[in-house]
């Protein structure tokens, strides 16, 4: 069992997750507004491959502005079926510079992506 803010994940409670997905930070912002006004939406998902790398800081800080429902953040790379092509080293640093910032409630970490920073970011 998992609880973040206040919201508690296990089988017999599934929950909804909207995932934001946006190529721009004027783009992100009435998608994250949306969420977290329906009430439906329990959970929200950042992610932030189809934006520039220089827009992750600002994108999470924005995100984090309009809602306090529990945010996991991923980065989706190609090799997982997502926009951007990251070495394991840069990746990593994304991730772990994310972390950092706070407002983070989960990472999904891309497994294969993270190369010799896996266990290092599982535990962060």
């Amino acid at each position: 069992m998992l609880t973040l803010r206040g919201l508690t994940f296990d089988a017999a409670a599934p929950r909804i997750i909207v995932p934001l997905f946006a190529r721009s930070l004027g783009a992100l912002r009435p998608l994250a507004a949306a969420a977290d006004a329906d009430p439906a939406a329990e959970v929200v998902e950042l992610r932030l491959d189809p934006l520039p790398e220089v827009d992750f800081s600002a994108a999470l800080a924005l995100v984090r502005s309009l809602t306090d429902k529990p945010l996991i953040v991923t980065i989706r790379t190609k090799a997982e079926g997502g926009e951007l092509a990251l070495i394991p080293d840069t990746y990593a640093a994304h991730c772990r510079a994310l972390l950092a910032q706070g407002g983070v409630d989960a990472l999904d970490i891309e497994w294969k992506a993270c190369g010799p920073h896996r266990d290092a970011l599982r535990n962060a």
